[in-house]
């Protein structure tokens, strides 16, 4: 048990270009558990101070303040540079804004006395009320600090705290060029999130598709309809002629990345526009900040768009199931059955006795039915292989509350799922949790 008690802080100036803070020394509690009920866990006490700046519009400094348990000051210094970096990427990520460190992170030992830390917001008024929107209290514009919760910290996956660090990093670059490359890696790495090496190879378009589907799915006021554009290439008689579609993200990737001298327009694909360096310039200085917001939405919402069979094992855990098998490989009369491709694959957990396999599956919303009819197929071969193999394990597909209530809930689906008894997990993604399982 780690019993020695330390004090880590950490001060960063935030920039946020959308919300300026009202209270000076108003006080966040980010930990709020009740520590009757747990006296041992880590984090005893951890807060967020807010400290105005005079004359500064947009920018206050932030301090983080934690009390923790840990075995020696080494390992609590390791763990509190960790956790602060979380703790500010996090709410760079819920605020859009950016960071600049102010006073370097300090770790100190503590005697066992918990006093003198606040358990609500408090502060004084700076001489305003809220007059729009984009001011006032800072726990007006975090909402519920939940997600900055030690509990989040110690149990999110270390690749989705190592894109939130990144995040964080992209933001602070500011060349808009640099900055838009940058991102667009990122964007390609939380694509990639889950994925075996050879499933990368062209990961162009799926990334295009991820932009599209953020864009569509989570409306916000600052992205419109994607722009679409044409590669250029050169055709049998050497002139530049309109290749495979791309957003107009990553035609601005492309052309400064491979120094394309055309841009072909979707809408005007016969028409291919010569470009210069300062027109490219001009662009991705437009498109940065937008794509600043895609790449967060995607951290955000990683059940949704980086990987899906996430959300399925934490609702399954939350239920009291323990995930045997992640994929779960099926062998039999030497074909190796499997789905393992980032966000779709078959999982194998177990609970007092029952094991069960749980075919997980997305349905792009333009391509329902073509998605169905391969979950089907699947969901049949893979239900003979066990029965051949593992009869005991009942097979289960698991689809997102709002793909059923969409798609799934239309006469001919229920006749086709009553048809072929197909067993369903319908999940709530953004909650991680079980809304029915249907048999």
């Amino acid at each position: 048990m780690t019993n020695n008690l330390f004090q880590g802080s950490a001060s960063y100036k935030v920039i946020c270009p959308a919300y300026e803070p009202s209270i000076n020394g108003e006080e966040l509690t980010i930990d709020q558990e009740d520590l009757k009920h747990d006296p041992d866990r880590k984090v005893k006490e951890s807060l967020l101070k807010v400290k105005l700046l005079e004359g500064q519009d947009r920018e206050f400094i932030l301090e983080l303040e934690t009390r923790f348990l840990d075995s020696d000051i080494t390992s609590a210094k390791k763990w509190f540079m960790d956790y602060k970096e979380w703790i500010f990427s996090c709410i760079v990520l819920q605020t859009f804004s950016t960071l600049k460190a102010d006073r370097p992170a300090t770790v100190s030992p503590l005697d066992h006395d918990l006093t003198g830390f606040s358990n609500h917001v408090s502060g004084t008024t700076d001489g305003s009320v809220l007059q729009t929107w984009s001011r006032g209290p800072l726990s007006q514009k975090l909402g519920d600090l939940s997600f900055l919760q030690a509990s989040q910290f110690t149990t999110i996956d270390t690749g989705m705290k190592a894109l939130c660090k990144e995040y964080n990093f992209c933001l602070q670059c500011e060349d808009p060029i640099a900055r838009y490359m940058l991102l667009y890696n990122l964007l390609l790495q939380i694509n990639s999130y889950g994925k075996k090496e050879e499933e990368t190879k062209d990961e162009q378009p799926e990334v295009d598709e991820l932009i599209e589907k953020i864009v569509q799915d989570i409306p916000d006021k600052k992205l419109s309809t994607v722009k679409k554009t044409h590669r250029p290439k050169l055709n049998k008689r050497k002139r530049v002629c309109a290749g495979k579609i791309e957003t107009i993200y990553t035609c601005l990737r492309n052309e400064i990345g491979h120094k394309r001298s055309y841009r072909i327009l979707k809408e005007c694909s016969h028409k291919p526009i010569e470009l210069n360096s300062e027109q490219t310039k001009q662009d991705i200085e437009k498109y940065v900040d937008s794509l600043s917001r895609i790449v967060r939405l995607a951290i955000l919402f990683p059940e949704k768009y980086i990987d899906r069979s996430y959300a399925v094992c934490q609702a399954l855990l939350k239920e009291g199931w323990t995930i045997t098998d992640d994929p779960l490989y099926i062998l039999v009369d030497d074909v190796r059955l499997s789905i393992d491709s980032g966000s779709e694959r078959i999982l194998g957990a177990s609970k007092s006795g029952q094991t069960i396999a749980v075919e997980i599956k997305s349905f792009p919303s333009n391509s329902d039915l073509s998605a169905y009819h391969l979950a089907l197929g699947q969901f049949l071969n893979y239900r003979l292989a066990l029965k051949r193999t593992n009869p005991e394990r009942i097979l289960y597909l698991a689809i997102s509350q709002d793909i059923y209530q969409e798609f799934f809930i239309k006469t001919f689906i229920q006749d086709s799922l009553a048809e072929y008894s197909i067993k369903l997990i319908i999940i709530d993604l953004d909650n991680q949790e079980i809304v029915l399982w249907k048999e």
